[in-house]
C-alpha cells in the first residue's frame, strides 16, 4: 500500500455535513496498486466516498474506508522535563560533593581531637600547660564539630526533598513519553496500471456532523462577487479558508476592512 498525499480543493457545508474533495497525486508500478488517503476523521460517511482519476493505462478498481489508529505522544514537551529532570539530578551531585567535603571535615576534626588530647593531658600532668591553655582549641574543636554536623544535617534534608521533586519529573517524563492511541478512518483505493504511470485522483466524500454559523457578510477580493462568510463549527472546518483573503462588509453601517 502507499501513502497519498491530498489538497482540500472544495468544501459544500449544509446544516449538518459536509460534502469535502481531494486531489491528489501517485506513482503508479505496473500492476494492482493500493493508495491510501489516511487521517480522516471517523464521522466519514463510508456510502460518500466517490473516486476519480486521470492517467495513462490506469484504472480505478475500487475503494474501501477501514478504520486505521495513529499513536500520537501525550505530550509535546520531554525535551524540556528531561533538561528539567537532569538539572535537579546535578543538584543532587552537588549536594553529595558537600556532604563528602563535610565528610572530610569531621573526620579532619577527630583526627586532631585524637591527636591532641593525649598531648594536653601529659602536658596539664607535667605542668607545662593549664586548662585556660586547652579552652581555645577545645572551643575550636567543639565549634567545628558543632558546624560542620549542622551543615550534614542541612544538606540532608535538602537531599530528601530533592529526592522527591526528582521522582516527580522522573514520572512527569514517564507520561510525557506515553502514547495514546486515536482512531481515525482511511480510504483505500484500488488502481489497476498497464505500466508505470504517474496519476491524479480526485477523491470525494461526506463528513457528518459539520456545521456553519454566519456571522457577516464578506466580499471575495479575488472573485469581485458577494459571498456569505461563515464561522467554521470545528478545526477541521477552519482550515477550508485558509489563504483566502475577504472585504468585510460590517452591519449596519457596511464599514469595509480587510479580513485575512
Amino acid at each position: 500500500m502507499t501513502d497519498i498525499t491530498t489538497t482540500i480543493t472544495a468544501v459544500t457545508v449544509y446544516e449538518d455535513r459536509a460534502r469535502v474533495t481531494r486531489v491528489g497525486k501517485a506513482r503508479l508500478a505496473a500492476g494492482a496498486n493500493v493508495l491510501v488517503l489516511g487521517g480522516l476523521p471517523t464521522s466519514l460517511d463510508a456510502g460518500s466516498v466517490r473516486v476519480k482519476g486521470r492517467g495513462n493505462g490506469a484504472r480505478i478498481a475500487g475503494s474501501e474506508v477501514a478504520s486505521a489508529y495513529l499513536t500520537t505522544p501525550v505530550s509535546g514537551n520531554a525535551a524540556a522535563l528531561q533538561a528539567a529532570l537532569e538539572g535537579l539530578r546535578d543538584q543532587d551531585t552537588a549536594i553529595l560533593d558537600d556532604l563528602a567535603a563535610v565528610a572530610d571535615q569531621l573526620e579532619m576534626l577527630k583526627a586532631l581531637r585524637d591527636h591532641s588530647g593525649p598531648r594536653f593531658a601529659k602536658a596539664i600532668a607535667s605542668g607545662k600547660a593549664t586548662i585556660d591553655t586547652m579552652r581555645p582549641v577545645a572551643g575550636f574543636l567543639a565549634g567545628g564539630f558543632s558546624e560542620a554536623l549542622a551543615r550534614k544535617r542541612d544538606l540532608n534534608a535538602k537531599r530528601r526533598d530533592l529526592a522527591r521533586e526528582i521522582k516527580a519529573a522522573e514520572e512527569r517524563l514517564r507520561q510525557a513519553g506515553s502514547t495514546a492511541r486515536v482512531e481515525t478512518r482511511e480510504i483505500r483505493i484500488d488502481v489497476d496500471a498497464t505500466s508505470d504511470a504517474d496519476a491524479e485522483l480526485e477523491v470525494t466524500y461526506v463528513v457528518d456532523g459539520a456545521w456553519w454559523v454566519p456571522i457577516y457578510d464578506a466580499l471575495a477580493e479575488r472573485e469581485k462577487t458577494q459571498r456569505h462568510l461563515l464561522r467554521p463549527g470545528s478545526a477541521d472546518d477552519r482550515r477550508e479558508l485558509a489563504g483566502l483573503r475577504f472585504v468585510v462588509v460590517n452591519r449596519p453601517n457596511r464599514d469595509r476592512r480587510r479580513h485575512p
